[in-house]
């Protein structure tokens, strides 16, 4: 299985990334899927890169020396069957004879200019951060926990540390699982002695901030509350990145009879 994870890694020598599979009844370890020197690209992609040049009649190559085979072949499938092929970099390339065009300047720039002349918009990259909070069992009694999940649900570690309030009081975790139980020292749950006003868990996300995500706060209901997932938008490149664009509550489940106290 293949997953995409957007936050740093130590590289060992052999590639694994320090990390273990999250689907369940997995565990594996997890390497990187970068091409480092001397491995090969996966047979798939050379084998799609190939037919996908062999069958463009236009094909841009871009940011790149086209010196590092055999990635660096493939455009020229598309010139040698009649295509046209169209370079964009700075310097010079092995495959420049072969184009019909060279432009020597810098992507971003091109791309710009070439959407403006489509007359296409570009789209604003937006972050999206998809949380699972739920009811649990735990050691025989009722749990909240929190996690992150990636869009087809595997778990997915997205926070640093995780404070819940109840109360007026807050508990911060700052590992996984983020846990906390939903009864007090005697053992009632903490909607039997609260009032209404306060019959609430604040949860508080603190994320690892590779966009610069600010911290998230997320009210739910002591009562009743067995399980809701959310979609969560930044946009980090707007001016004011204090807050999440927006919280979307995507899935609720409603409690059980006896869930309901």
């Amino acid at each position: 299985k293949e997953f995409l994870r957007d936050y740093e890694f130590g590289c060992t020598k052999d590639y694994m990334t320090g990390r273990k599979c999250t689907v369940s009844g997995c565990g594996g370890d997890c390497d990187d899927s970068i091409i480092n020197f001397g491995e090969n690209l996966p047979k798939r992609d050379i084998r799609e890169g190939i037919d996908n040049f062999f069958k463009s009649e236009l094909s841009l190559a871009m940011g790149s020396s086209l010196r590092v085979t055999p990635a660096a072949d493939m455009p020229a499938q598309t010139a040698e069957k009649g295509g046209k092929l169209v370079i964009v970099n700075l310097q010079k390339t092995p495959l420049d004879s072969s184009s019909t065009f060279i432009v020597h300047g810098l992507c971003d720039d091109v791309m710009r200019l070439l959407m403006e002349k489509l007359e296409l918009k570009i789209k604003t990259f937006v972050l999206k951060r998809k949380v699972k909070i739920q009811v649990i069992e735990k050691y025989g009694q009722k749990a909240l926990l929190v996690e992150g999940v990636d869009h087809d649900g595997t778990p997915f570690s997205l926070f640093t540390d995780v404070e819940f309030t109840i109360l007026g009081k807050t508990s911060k975790l700052k590992a996984e699982p983020f846990l906390v139980f939903l009864c007090s020292a005697t053992g009632k749950p903490w909607y039997e002695i609260c009032d209404k006003a306060k019959s609430e868990v604040k949860i508080t996300l603190m994320f690892n901030k590779h966009y610069g995500e600010p911290n998230a706060d997320i009210v739910i209901p002591l009562q009743g509350f067995t399980g809701k997932e959310y979609l969560m938008s930044y946009n980090p490149v707007k001016e004011d990145r204090s807050h999440w664009d927006s919280i979307t509550c995507l899935l609720y489940t409603s409690p059980s009879p006896r869930d309901r106290g």
